[in-house]
Protein backbone atom coordinates (compact mmCIF):
# COMPACT_ATOMS: atom_id res chain seq x y z
CA UNK A 1 0.00 0.00 0.00
CA UNK A 2 2.69 2.29 0.60
CA UNK A 3 4.56 2.00 -2.86
CA UNK A 4 1.04 2.57 -3.83
CA UNK A 5 0.59 5.95 -2.34
CA UNK A 6 3.84 6.91 -3.50
CA UNK A 7 2.85 7.11 -7.35
CA UNK A 8 -0.88 8.63 -6.47
CA UNK A 9 -1.20 12.72 -6.55
CA UNK A 10 -4.11 15.10 -4.49
CA UNK A 11 -7.67 12.85 -3.22
CA UNK A 12 -6.14 9.63 -4.28
CA UNK A 13 -3.21 10.34 -1.87
CA UNK A 14 -5.21 11.55 0.87
CA UNK A 15 -7.16 8.85 0.27
CA UNK A 16 -4.80 6.25 0.68
CA UNK A 17 -2.84 7.80 3.82
CA UNK A 18 -6.37 7.52 5.24
CA UNK A 19 -6.72 3.68 4.28
CA UNK A 20 -3.51 3.17 5.83
CA UNK A 21 -4.45 4.84 9.27
CA UNK A 22 -7.69 2.77 9.26
CA UNK A 23 -5.18 -0.40 8.68
CA UNK A 24 -3.12 0.44 11.19
CA UNK A 25 -5.55 1.50 13.48
CA UNK A 26 -7.80 -1.36 13.17
CA UNK A 27 -7.14 -4.57 15.84
CA UNK A 28 -9.18 -6.87 13.24
CA UNK A 29 -7.19 -6.20 10.28
CA UNK A 30 -4.38 -8.29 9.79
CA UNK A 31 -1.76 -7.33 7.01
CA UNK A 32 0.60 -10.23 5.64
CA UNK A 33 3.18 -9.63 3.17
CA UNK A 34 2.26 -12.05 0.36
CA UNK A 35 5.10 -13.06 -2.78
CA UNK A 36 3.59 -12.72 -6.31
CA UNK A 37 3.80 -16.14 -7.85
CA UNK A 38 6.25 -15.92 -11.25
CA UNK A 39 3.02 -14.99 -14.06
CA UNK A 40 0.70 -14.11 -11.76
CA UNK A 41 -0.99 -10.57 -11.97
CA UNK A 42 -1.80 -8.40 -8.88
CA UNK A 43 -5.69 -9.46 -9.23
CA UNK A 44 -4.72 -12.57 -9.49
CA UNK A 45 -2.65 -12.88 -5.79
CA UNK A 46 -5.35 -10.53 -4.18
CA UNK A 47 -8.32 -13.10 -5.27
CA UNK A 48 -5.76 -16.06 -3.97
CA UNK A 49 -5.32 -14.08 -0.61
CA UNK A 50 -8.44 -12.04 -0.06
CA UNK A 51 -10.98 -13.38 2.24
CA UNK A 52 -12.46 -9.71 1.85
CA UNK A 53 -11.80 -7.32 -1.21
CA UNK A 54 -12.51 -3.72 -1.05
CA UNK A 55 -12.18 -2.47 -5.05
CA UNK A 56 -14.20 -0.56 -7.67
CA UNK A 57 -12.45 -2.14 -10.02
CA UNK A 58 -15.81 -4.10 -12.34
CA UNK A 59 -13.91 -7.07 -13.67
CA UNK A 60 -12.09 -7.57 -10.30
CA UNK A 61 -15.42 -7.32 -8.46
CA UNK A 62 -16.95 -9.36 -10.81
CA UNK A 63 -14.05 -11.90 -10.66
CA UNK A 64 -14.03 -11.83 -7.06
CA UNK A 65 -18.00 -12.55 -6.99
CA UNK A 66 -17.53 -15.41 -9.07
CA UNK A 67 -15.02 -16.81 -6.78
CA UNK A 68 -17.60 -16.28 -3.49
CA UNK A 69 -15.56 -13.41 -1.93
CA UNK A 70 -17.52 -10.57 -0.53
CA UNK A 71 -16.69 -7.23 -2.17
CA UNK A 72 -17.32 -3.68 -0.74
CA UNK A 73 -17.36 -0.87 -2.97
CA UNK A 74 -17.41 2.69 -3.20
CA UNK A 75 -21.16 3.68 -4.46
CA UNK A 76 -22.16 7.42 -5.73
CA UNK A 77 -18.68 8.53 -4.31
CA UNK A 78 -20.18 8.76 -1.01
CA UNK A 79 -21.85 5.09 -0.14
CA UNK A 80 -20.17 1.79 0.92
CA UNK A 81 -21.75 -1.35 -0.76
CA UNK A 82 -21.41 -4.61 -0.17
CA UNK A 83 -21.58 -7.68 -2.60
CA UNK A 84 -21.91 -11.03 -0.93
CA UNK A 85 -22.06 -11.58 2.53
CA UNK A 86 -19.20 -11.11 5.42
CA UNK A 87 -19.25 -13.58 7.91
Amino acid sequence: MKRVRENLQGKDKIAADFALKLIKNSKEIEISKEDIKKGETIDDALLRVADILCTNDKKLRKRAREKGIPVIYLRQKKYLDIDGYIR
